[in-house]
């Protein structure tokens, strides 16, 4: 049950960061992540686009799945917190 609740609250702080961002704190962060995309491609190979698709309606989750998503949400949060820190820094453009 605690994996649950660490699950439901890193749904809830993204879905508040993707709302008070702004599109260039998105856009920067996409250009970010498509790097570390890069990077793992490079490093491991393609990554299966067609089953991630089908995550993003599946109703459940198994634990490894949740796993991933859990990973990839603490990602998306560090970074956009980040992104939106740093309005006026020097970025990817």
């Amino acid at each position: 049950m605690e994996r649950d609740d660490e699950f439901r609250q890193y749904i809830l702080v993204a879905d508040a960061l993707l709302e008070q961002a702004s599109h260039d704190h998105l856009a920067e962060a996409l250009k970010i992540l498509a790097l570390n995309l890069g990077y793992l491609v490079q490093r491991h190979g393609e990554v299966p686009q067609d089953v991630l698709l089908q995550l993003t309606t599946a109703e459940s989750f198994t634990a490894e799945t949740r796993e991933l998503v859990i990973t990839g949400l603490r990602h998306l949060i560090g970074l956009l917190g980040h992104v939106m820190e740093m309005e006026g820094a020097e970025t990817l453009h």
